[in-house]
């Protein structure tokens, strides 16, 4: 009677080539079996299964010094939070101010929907005070009759190509 043990290896980090890798592999075989052909089958199907190892970005492994505490959390991957990234204000970055931009259609129409809609502050990348600002210019801009309220401005539609009278 062979009994069969059932082995897990458990995850081995590799360093190489300055890169760490993770890697686990399991060996997947039943418990305890008691017949002598079942045992001989197990044996053949209980070889271990490599997973291929995954790359780890350097961001993702923490750096400790020397003298440094750490809580064994801190060795985990699932544990990681990722740090934010920053997004820049165009408008911040090159000084200007969206509210003077109201007398230029084609600029304020980077801020548009196709249908006419503002879009989001997300889809324009910039701060919430900025994106007040240039629905005021938006809106000052509608007012006045230089930018349409349900299209972007003519410049930067589409241009339909005319039929030929072929028919």
């Amino acid at each position: 009677m062979l009994a069969l043990r059932r082995n897990v290896y458990s995850q081995v980090s590799i360093l190489s080539r300055g890169a760490r890798f993770f890697t686990t592999s399991l060996v997947s075989s039943n418990a305890s079996k008691t017949s002598k052909d079942n045992a001989a089958t197990n044996i053949s199907n209980s070889a271990p299964e490599f997973i291929a190892p995954e790359f780890i970005a350097p961001e993702f492994i923490k750096k400790f010094s020397a003298g440094e505490t750490y809580d064994p959390s801190d060795l985990k991957l699932t544990t990681f939070d990722r740090p934010a990234e920053y997004r820049v204000d165009k408008f911040i970055k090159t000084g200007k101010d969206p509210i003077h931009l109201w007398k230029d259609r084609v600029a304020l129409s980077q801020f548009i929907h196709p249908d006419g809609r503002i879009q989001p502050k997300d889809l324009n990348s910039v701060r919430q005070k900025t994106q007040r600002r240039i629905a005021k210019a938006v809106k000052r801009s509608r007012a006045a009759g230089l930018l349409p309220y349900f299209h972007r401005a003519p410049e930067l539609l589409p241009i339909e190509k005319k039929r030929s009278s072929i028919y």
